[in-house]
């Protein structure tokens, strides 16, 4: 069973106007088409645009996303430079996690604080002279 463009936007969660945009950069690799000319994607064709939302979502370039579909065009040979490539970018999140995190923290720190000062201040408000 073939999926339209609008189908495939829906089931990978991206838009039709990224999916044709990521065929124009090269991510998607011969989207077979109908008699009549249309995209017709498969299963194989959705679950990689599953896979390149996925990536994208981490804030991956394209730059990166493209050698990656570059790759993988090329068959299983470059499975070890793609996991590389993962691995590499997996550990830039990772260091980017963190510091969100200490973000995080902080900014909740000072939110208490800021919830005390109020209350402390609500509190004396309410005391009589």
């Amino acid at each position: 069973m073939t999926h339209t463009i609008k189908d495939a936007a829906i089931r990978s969660g991206l838009t039709d106007h990224t999916i044709r945009y990521y065929e124009k950069e090269g991510l998607l690799n011969s989207i077979p088409r109908d008699s009549q000319g249309r995209r017709a994607f498969g299963e194989a064709e959705l679950d990689w645009l599953g896979y390149l939302n996925c990536l994208r979502m981490t804030g991956m370039p394209i730059a990166v996303m493209r050698q990656i579909a570059e790759l993988q065009a090329r068959g299983d040979s470059t499975i070890p430079e793609r996991r590389h490539i993962l691995e590499t970018y997996r550990q830039d999140l990772v260091e980017k996690l963190d510091q969100i995190h200490s973000a995080l923290d902080r900014l909740d720190h000072k939110i208490a604080w800021y919830s005390r000062k109020e209350q402390e201040a609500t509190n004396f408000r309410t005391f009589p002279d």
